[in-house]
């Protein structure tokens, strides 16, 4: 029988073979993007059902579980890689991104749990507001940033996320977003999410609890967050420029690095493209 949550602190070491956690992320987008992170200085997470795959989060017991969780996807290949930069990065038209990991308010390390593997305290408060329900959900906690392990096994793309005895309910999302199908491998990413439940939180089993965990009938309002980066990290960023965007463009974005008065590092890429 499989006992939820898998992805533990020994099921990285063991099973993930994660010794370390990578000091740097990369990040591909476009050129628009990366202007409005550096001006807002703010990362943007993302719902997991807006997201590019539309079977992620699934669980045994919680209907609409991919609305409970936002995410910010990184990548720790040092390599450039042309199928990310087609994807992601503008179609080569726009950027890689590398950040330090504890690139957050407060610029806490990310430490690594019994359950649900890395997390970070960020220095902010973050909220979260359901539809029709009075009590919004108030947290400081990132998990992450934690690799996606990919599979097929249906007991780790389907989790159970709400556990029930007689008198309490308890939910653990710690699985949700953590495993994806095997044609996503190419992208060896890496993930920080916010949940929209306390884990391992026990609730009494009565009606303020259930209307909690109806996800249906008390929607969650955000469909993204967005996290206010440290101020600091602004001069350890590097940016690759992709082999598509022009002379023209690299000088205006360092005009506005300038009037922003930032100090990025910037590079061209060296990607390889099909011959």
């Amino acid at each position: 029988m499989i006992k939820y949550p898998i992805y533990t602190d020994d099921f990285m070491y063991d099973e993930m073979k994660i010794y370390e956690i990578p000091k740097f992320l990369y990040h591909y987008t476009s050129l628009d993007t990366l202007k409005l992170i550096l001006k807002n200085r703010t990362i943007r997470f993302n719902r997991l059902d807006r997201v590019n795959d539309p079977n992620e989060a699934r669980t045994l017991n919680l209907p609409n579980s991919n609305t409970a969780v936002f995410v910010s996807s990184w990548s720790d290949e040092e390599e450039e890689s042309l199928k990310m930069w087609e994807m992601y990065g503008d179609n080569l038209k726009g950027v890689r991104l590398k950040f330090p990991t504890n690139m957050f308010y407060g610029r806490n390390d990310p430490i690594v749990f019994e359950k649900g593997g890395c997390h970070v305290r960020y220095g902010r408060k973050i909220k979260i507001d359901r539809q029709d329900l009075t009590y919004p959900m108030e947290t400081s906690l990132i998990i992450g940033p934690n690799k996606v392990c990919y599979t097929e096994e249906i007991d780790k793309l389907v989790s159970q996320a709400i556990y029930n005895s007689e008198e309490y309910s308890v939910a653990s999302l710690y699985d949700l977003g953590q495993f994806k199908t095997l044609e996503w491998s190419y992208e060896n990413e890496w993930r920080y999410k916010i949940v929209a439940f306390f884990n391992e939180f026990s609730l009494p089993n009565d009606k303020f609890t259930k209307d909690i965990f109806d996800l249906n009938k008390f929607p969650i309002i955000q469909e993204y967050i967005d996290v206010d980066l440290d101020s600091t990290i602004m001069n350890e960023i590097e940016i690759t420029f992709g082999l598509e965007v022009t002379n023209d463009e690299i000088n205006i974005f360092k005009n506005f690095l300038k009037t922003n008065n930032i100090a990025c590092s910037l590079k061209n890429s060296t990607v390889e493209t099909y011959v």
